[in-house]
């Protein structure tokens, strides 16, 4: 059951945070973490029309998912666990989203808080979350390599 509302949270995130601009609340964002936002935001545009073998190829072959309780989904689990929840949101809040990169432009990481309140077949959650996303350059493209959630249930 944890490993459903973990998944959850984060299948909740995909489909929520559609249309964010690539801003902080210090303004613009250089253009490479500018673009590695556009990817993320390509992932979750993916993840609300639920295509699949887009969201399959936003995500790196060695893609894994984490937890703080030791859960770890690799990319096929993932996509799984994906594909099999729903639910219904009626609050989401995503907050001190920051985009960083590496010297050479070729790893980033985002760092964000969410506050959700959902229902998933009738049981309601009401969650905090604290998440990093990792992506790595491949080619032109930026891919998911690595997400850790930290997933504390309010009640």
């Amino acid at each position: 059951m944890r490993l459903r509302l973990i998944t959850v949270v984060w299948v909740a995130m995909t489909f929520v945070v559609i249309g964010r601009n690539a801003n902080t609340a210090d303004g613009p964002v250089p253009s490479a973490a500018a673009s590695v936002r556009r990817a993320l935001d390509g992932f979750f545009q993916a993840a609300e029309k639920r295509d699949w073998t887009s969201i399959r190829d936003f995500l790196a072959p060695d893609f894994e998912f984490f937890t703080d309780d030791a859960i770890i989904l690799d990319r096929a689990g993932f996509l799984r666990a994906m594909q099999e929840d729903s639910m219904e949101i009626r609050k989401f809040a995503l907050s001190d989203v920051k985009v960083e990169l590496s010297p050479d432009e070729r790893l980033a990481w985002i760092k964000y808080r969410v506050h959700l309140e959902s229902s998933i077949r009738g049981k309601e959650y009401n969650v905090v979350t604290a998440e990093t996303v990792v992506f790595r350059k491949d080619g032109a493209k930026w891919r998911m390599t690595h997400n850790h959630a930290s997933i504390k249930k309010i009640s």
